[in-house]
């Protein structure tokens, strides 16, 4: 029998919960919505392997724009030792990540497309950067 061993990342926003559970390559992206009287309205999943767990920084997979462009999650690795993540979009919108267990998830609110990553240590020294103008986007996997 193989051993499990997972963890998650927690990112809440209003009324929205995003978690991104982790368990070696294989990652599980959730986003689960409640009504204003604090019922469940709706959930949103996604999974995947990844091919690459090198801990760089990079989008890997993510949730959205939804159809009223109200928003959008993106998930991630990031360098050792990075303790805040930003994302900034093309329209100047700045956003802070969740960072842990190497990984991270953030929200951006809108449809903007990420153009910039940043990952720093508890310093605030820079660990990596990623930017392009054209926008950061996960990449599509095969099935």
């Amino acid at each position: 029998m193989v051993p499990f061993s997972a963890s998650h990342v927690r990112l809440d926003h209003n009324e929205t919960t995003v978690l991104l559970f982790l368990s070696g390559p294989h990652e599980l992206l959730c986003e689960a919505t409640r009504g204003s009287d604090g019922s469940y309205a709706g959930a949103d999943t996604g999974l995947g392997t990844l091919t690459n767990t090198d801990p760089v920084l990079s989008i890997d997979t993510g949730i959205g724009p939804d159809l009223a462009g109200t928003r959008q999650i993106i998930a991630g690795r990031v360098p050792t030792g990075t303790s805040t993540l930003e994302v900034g979009t093309a329209d100047g919108g700045t956003y802070r990540g969740v960072v842990g267990k190497g990984r991270y998830v953030a929200w951006i609110d809108g449809a903007q497309l990420p153009v910039r990553l940043t990952a720093r240590d508890s310093y605030g020294a820079l660990l990596a950067q990623l930017g392009d103008t054209g926008g950061l986007i996960a990449p599509v996997q095969a099935p």
